[in-house]
């Protein structure tokens, strides 16, 4: 079971923010702070053998095969501060934000199908670097943090019983920037 376990911790993840700058009202800070939105998604799909399984009739054990394809997603507002370096080829970035995280798992134990979902509040942050590239394009360094404990139901297991699974998480990403 410890390796199907490490073995979700192997995820594809995607996403896309975006940011809105001021440009007037906020003083020295006018175009250092602005707002946006999030949105992050993760996908996983594995399959293990051997796996134990008491069986609910007669309490015995039999070796059988796991399968989980899960994913998450998330969607948030953020606040953001950004500060360039050098001739604005570079600039570095922070966020924090609150949203809400959805949590979906379709599994097959022992050929019997689990369906597991759930949603939550979750905090996001975030911080990273981005380089220049041209005028609008750049290639970026971040690492992100998410908070969020989903109560979750488990479908079609008798009784249907309120679970918490944690859905942290820290990423570091390399990405792509477009600037308007």
């Amino acid at each position: 079971m410890k390796n199907h376990l490490s073995k979700l911790r192997n995820n594809l993840i995607y996403g896309a923010n975006i940011s809105y700058f001021f440009k007037k009202g906020l003083g020295i800070l006018k175009s250092n702070i602005g707002i946006g939105m999030k949105y992050s998604g993760t996908y996983t799909n594995i399959l293990s053998k051997g796996i134990p399984y008491k069986r609910v009739k007669d309490n015995s054990i039999i070796y059988s095969m796991l399968s989980e394809k899960f994913e998450t997603h998330y969607i948030g507002a953020f606040l953001e501060t950004r500060g360039f370096l050098g001739k604005n080829k570079h600039y570095v970035f922070g966020n924090v934000g609150i949203g809400y995280i959805r949590y979906n798992n379709d599994a097959k134990i022992a050929y019997e199908d689990v369906k597991i979902i759930g949603n939550s509040t979750a905090f996001s942050a975030e911080i990273g670097c981005d380089f220049l590239i041209t005028k609008n394009f750049a290639i970026g360094l971040q690492t992100s943090f998410m908070l969020g404990f989903v109560d979750y139901l488990v479908d079609n297991v008798k009784p249907i019983t309120p679970q918490k699974e944690n859905m942290s998480h820290l990423n570091i990403t390399l990405g792509f920037r477009f600037y308007r």
